[in-house]
């Protein structure tokens, strides 16, 4: 569902199956994306994981990190530098919305 609204809000998406996939996909595409969406509960590789791979391939990337964890789990995963934003789900859409145009530059 969240691929398919990206997408109707004219934000080009790469979409992989699991966080392994798409650390791939981000060193591989690294030049074409600029912004990363992680969900925190994945497998074979969470969200704070593959947060780690990222910045090690380009410390300024940004990231919107999806979860339905409370914020004091998400200050205890990421005591140093955290994801730009992080979404607490269920999240509204026109929330995610805001949070694409104010980390890309697009609001207006």
């Amino acid at each position: 569902m969240v691929l398919s609204r990206l997408e109707e809000l004219d934000h080009g998406t790469i979409a992989a199956v699991d966080c392994v996939e798409g650390v791939h996909v981000f060193h591989e595409g690294l030049n074409e994306i600029d912004l990363v969406m992680l969900d925190f509960a994945m497998h074979k590789m969470d969200g704070f994981e593959a947060f780690g791979e990222l910045i090690q391939i380009k410390p300024d990337v940004k990231v919107i990190l999806s979860s339905g964890y409370s914020e004091e789990v998400m200050r205890q995963r990421f005591p140093c530098r955290r994801p730009e934003s992080i979404l607490h789900k269920p999240y509204d859409m026109d929330i995610l919305k805001a949070e694409l145009d104010r980390l890309l530059g697009t609001a207006g």
